[in-house]
């Protein structure tokens, strides 16, 4: 079984580099010196390839489909994604303190692979008053994050906190993020007056969620609601988004709050979801 798991881990790994194999490859910081100019100097089908180290920086993706990725997508080795870090606690623009963006159309030929992302506050949204997604934002576009560890991230603010780890907000449409072998752990969201959301994760849009281990995530709100200490995902548009959650080992995370506390693993809110093998 555990030579299947590599084999299968492997095959995800190659699929994800020949997808972009008509691309060129830009090491960092051999070729640019962080991974923003990586992504920067990057067209569509590039591959953004990040030596092991610590990156104190908060990346956006600029709407490109392409992979940034760290050495694990060449050799499967998960020593990478320890080693390879991008802490995101030191924001030029606090109101942008999310670690990794994606928030210009993109899609799931825009993949994010085989890091670890911490040290992340969220993006002020002032359309909806709300600080979202501490470790990685997902706004009207979608994403594929896969193979890191998302962790130690936080979302606070005095009326809506959505997504500790990650948090994604879409109107309904065939836009849709995929969140597949990450371990997304530790990450916390806190409210005062209205709602706090989603403690690892929170998605308002369609969404595959599978084989990622969801754990020690919290939501706090002071006065008001929590919902979703694991995962929170909500219908926000009026049709329903769709739903995967599928193969996920989701434990010990919480909601805490002096009104509703709902859903200390999942909350499901106006979707459609199939949830299976969990």
């Amino acid at each position: 079984m555990k030579n299947l798991f590599k084999l299968t881990t492997l095959f995800t790994l190659f699929t994800l580099f020949t997808n972009n194999s008509t691309g060129q490859i830009i090491h960092v910081p051999a070729n640019q010196p962080t991974i923003q100019a990586g992504i920067n100097a990057a067209n569509n089908g590039d591959t953004v390839l990040v030596e092991d180290d610590i990156y104190l920086e908060n990346i956006n993706f600029m709407g490109k489909a392409i992979t940034v990725a760290s050495h694990f997508i060449m050799d499967g080795d998960t020593n990478h994604i320890n080693n390879t870090i991008i802490d995101g606690s030191e924001p030029e623009d606090p109101d942008f303190g999310s670690v990794v963006t994606f928030i210009t159309g993109e899609d799931t030929l825009s993949i994010l692979c085989g890091f670890t992302i911490t040290g992340g506050s969220g993006m002020y949204l002032s359309t909806i008053n709300c600080r979202i997604g501490g470790g990685v934002v997902c706004f009207y576009s979608g994403a594929r994050i896969t193979n890191n560890k998302i962790i130690n991230n936080e979302v606070t603010y005095d009326y809506k906190a959505c997504g500790g780890g990650i948090g994604c907000h879409y109107d309904a449409g065939e836009t849709w993020v995929v969140i597949e072998n990450n371990t997304i752990s530790s990450n916390h969201c806190n409210a005062t007056s209205a709602s706090a959301y989603g403690g690892g994760i929170y998605v308002a849009c369609n969404a595959r969620i599978t084989n990622n281990l969801i754990s020690n995530n919290e939501c706090f709100c002071e006065l008001a609601n929590a919902d979703g200490g694991g995962v929170e995902a909500e219908n926000v548009y009026g049709v329903p988004d769709s739903i995967y959650l599928t193969n996920n080992t989701i434990s010990h995370n919480s909601v805490i709050a002096s009104g509703n506390a709902l859903g200390g693993g999942v909350a499901i809110i106006s979707s459609h979801c199939f949830i299976h093998s969990n």
